[in-house]
């Protein structure tokens, strides 16, 4: 909502229709908001401040929607068709498969391949995998060249659908 609108009797924002200003609540003695009485599409009242009505994306209703069940500004109502249709492109079971198939690195990679790094720990390759918002382990290799083609057959496996066969074999254990 613009802080700059004008509030008045009448007003709906979201669930909530103002009704009138009840009081107004000095702070500091310098300082002062009204509050507003306003009624909840679910019928109740209650009583909010001008400043938490003015906030964005604050005040939605009495109390009765928790904030966790509301949409977001950005959600897919305020998206355009064709974002829609790039991010239906892009996450693929809850695979970004952009990120897969990237070509760009990060400055701090020494193997040359995405996905594919030094653990000092165990002085070994380590080799992981995006999958469904998640990381991946698909081991530890002392041959890069090995680990590399490991990562590859991840990726294959991600983009064939069949990833958690692949895991299931590579590991041992399901994923």
């Amino acid at each position: 909502m613009a802080k700059n609108l004008q509030l008045q009797p009448g007003t709906k924002i979201d669930k909530l229709t103002l009704l009138r200003i009840k009081e107004e609540r000095y702070y500091d003695n310098l300082r002062h908001t009204p509050v507003w009485e306003c009624i909840c599409d679910c019928g109740k009242t209650c009583e909010i401040t001008e400043f938490a009505l003015r906030r964005s994306n604050h005040i939605h209703s009495c109390g009765c929607i928790p904030k966790k069940n509301l949409q977001m500004r950005h959600d897919s109502e305020h998206m355009s068709m064709c974002g829609k249709a790039r991010a239906e492109k892009r996450n693929k079971d809850g695979v970004n498969v952009d990120m897969l198939f990237r070509d760009k690195l990060i400055s701090s990679n020494t193997s040359g391949v995405q996905g594919v790094s030094w653990a000092k720990s165990c002085s070994k390759w380590h080799v992981y995998v995006g999958y469904k918002n998640k990381r991946a382990n698909l081991g530890y290799f002392d041959n890069l060249e090995f680990a590399k083609q490991v990562r590859q057959q991840g990726i294959e496996a991600v983009k064939n659908g069949n990833f958690e066969e692949f895991y299931q074999a590579l590991r041992g254990k399901p994923y």
